[in-house]
């Protein structure tokens, strides 16, 4: 439990961006799974799009979003 004002507000706000971040972070995977089961060049660029902005926000380690943006335009191209 927060003893001051300002560590109830930082409780506040990093639940606030736990709970963005988690949905942000679902629906990529959702999103993963659909190029997946159907690869088209729409579903990658889409994905590419969201896997770039969630790493410009760090939700998503940006090595493991360009690990997953390569391996999508591989099974793009085969």
């Amino acid at each position: 439990m927060a003893n001051s004002k300002q560590a109830t507000k930082r409780l506040r706000q990093s639940e606030k961006r736990r709970t963005v971040n988690k949905s942000t972070k679902s629906a990529l995977l959702t999103l993963l799974k659909k190029f997946r089961s159907n690869p088209t060049v729409e579903l990658f660029r889409s994905l590419q799009k969201k896997m770039a902005q969630a790493s410009a926000k760090n939700i998503l380690p940006q090595g493991r979003a360009n690990r997953l943006i390569k391996r999508a335009h591989q099974r793009l191209a085969s």
